[in-house]
Formats: structure tokens, C-alpha cells, sequence
């Protein structure tokens, strides 16, 4: 059992809060990043590929990628994002 104050808290010192830039990435995403510069096209055609041989991992991994990106078409139609990316 922890020790109270007086006012019926903890008397547990709170955790200190990281402050880390929201931009921060770790070096191993720095280091996937740089690898498959470049490559995300192939890696995409060849995701669809195997998504139409019947591979369900790609398939679902496809399917959820195009239906984020018919969301944020149908979320923001002014900014002219269709088929960005694609």
C-alpha cells in the first residue's frame, strides 16, 4: 500500500514527460526509408500482384491502402489529392 498525503493522494512523484519532437523518427525508420527509396512503386505493383494470386496478406495490405486514400479524396475533393500517390 502506497503512503498518502494529506489531501488522499500519492505521495509518488509524478513521471517526468518527454518532450519529443513530433518529427522525430528512429533510426531504423531512417535507415527503412533511405532502403526503399525509390522502390515504392515496384513495391506496390508487386503488392498488387500478389493480392490478385490470392495472398491475403498483401490482399488486405492493398485493400486498406486504397481505401485510405478514397477517404482523404472524399474528405478534402477541393485540394485536388486524387490519385496522389498512386
Amino acid at each position: 500500500m502506497q503512503a498518502q498525503n494529506r489531501e488522499g493522494g500519492s505521495r509518488r512523484a509524478a513521471p517526468a514527460t518527454r518532450q519529443v519532437s513530433p518529427r522525430a523518427r528512429h533510426r531504423a525508420t531512417l535507415a527503412a526509408e533511405a532502403l526503399l527509396d525509390g522502390e515504392a512503386e515496384a513495391l506496390t505493383r508487386k503488392a498488387v500482384e500478389l493480392a490478385l494470386a490470392g495472398d491475403g496478406i498483401a490482399l488486405r495490405a492493398v485493400t486498406k491502402t486504397a481505401a485510405r486514400e478514397e477517404r482523404v479524396d472524399a474528405m478534402f475533393p477541393d485540394l485536388g489529392l486524387a490519385g496522389f500517390g498512386r
